[in-house]
């Protein structure tokens, strides 16, 4: 028996729901940074990558933008 007699897909459709998925960023922290948001999830009981998530889907939902100053 192959894969072909046991799966019909020609009715399949692409997932609808792709563009909502979340996509993998590599954000270099400093040290600061890293071991506030570490302390933090430990506290809460939660990974340092969930924490940084709800953080910043905070902001996007608040629209707070950072104050940056060039040097």
């Amino acid at each position: 028996m192959t894969m072909n007699d046991e799966y019909d897909f020609s009715r399949t459709r692409r997932n609808p729901y792709t563009a909502q998925l979340k996509q993998a960023v590599i954000i270099p922290l400093d040290a600061d940074s890293a071991a506030c948001f570490q302390t933090l999830a430990e506290e809460l009981h939660t990974t340092t990558e969930a924490l940084i998530h709800q953080y910043l889907q905070d902001c996007v939902k608040q629209q707070r933008k950072p104050q940056h100053h060039w040097t």
